[in-house]
């Protein structure tokens, strides 16, 4: 019996090692590849402060419409969210495609404090263009979007299929490992959204299996007003356009406009 506890605490505790030492390499799951520039959509340029430089895509607004700066998730690139970037930019509103370190043929290995630096640099670039600034963050990208609204004045900030924390994610995944004590890269959204001020529209799947609503509607509840939750019963994860997410998206931006305009 003494053997048998001694070899699975051993088993156990070389698991909780390749988790640790494996832990990004289970985050972040980048298209490294550069994409070919798509009709209508600009090429854009940044450099972090650590000096890499970033590619992403750009969509001028019409007029003086505002500009969507968008943070997508953890796998892929920013070419494979050009769909929801044509929704918006349709109705005139701008779009900055922003991309991180490691994605879509940038330099660079992605973490969080990383992606924050890139956040950085693409508010940035977007706030250059002189107009209404509205943040977008999809799934991981929420962080990363919450962050950036919790930095820098915003007209609002979207946020697709959010968490309060990846470390309660991860939790809910993997029960018996202490991941409060081994992860490293936490994105403690629920902690930085009380510090926006800005009008948030939350939107989330009520099939989503891989980050749940619970966590979406935790971090909705640490948020203050003005605060709206949108939850679509059809829609899970990486659907949610496929189930009229930018309607809702879309009136989002107008009230914004609306309350610019008055």
């Amino acid at each position: 019996m003494i053997n048998f506890l001694i070899i699975a605490l051993l088993v156990y505790l070389g698991s909780l090692a390749y988790l640790y030492f494996n832990q990004r390499n289970m985050i972040y799951f980048p298209d490294t590849s550069r994409p070919a520039t798509v009709n209508g959509v600009q090429d854009a340029k940044v450099t972090t402060t650590d000096n890499l430089t970033l590619w992403g895509w750009f969509l001028p607004s019409q007029g003086d419409k505002p500009i969507v700066v968008f943070f997508h998730g953890n796998a892929g690139n920013y070419s494979h969210r050009i769909g929801k970037a044509f929704a918006i930019h349709e109705e005139g509103y701008g779009v900055v495609l922003a991309e991180y370190r490691g994605y879509g043929g940038n330099p660079g290995r992605p973490d969080k404090e990383g992606l924050l630096k890139d956040g950085r640099v693409w508010m940035e670039f977007a706030l250059a263009q002189n107009r209404p600034v509205v943040i977008y963050g999809e799934s991981i990208g929420s962080a990363i979007a919450t962050a950036m609204a919790a930095e820098n004045d915003s007209a609002g900030l979207i946020l697709e299929a959010p968490f309060d924390s990846l470390a309660a994610v991860a939790q809910s995944i993997y029960r018996i490992v202490p991941v409060g004590l081994l992860l490293k890269d936490k994105y403690d959204s629920a902690t930085l959204i009380k510090d926006v001020k800005a009008p948030k529209l939350f939107i989330h799947g009520e099939k989503d299996r891989t980050v749940p609503i619970g966590f979406g509607r935790a971090l909705f509840d640490a948020a203050g007003e003005p605060k709206s939750f949108i939850s679509i019963d059809s829609a899970g994860h990486n659907d949610l356009y496929d189930h009229g997410a930018a309607l809702h998206v879309l009136k989002f931006l107008s009230t914004i406009e609306g309350d610019k305009k008055d």
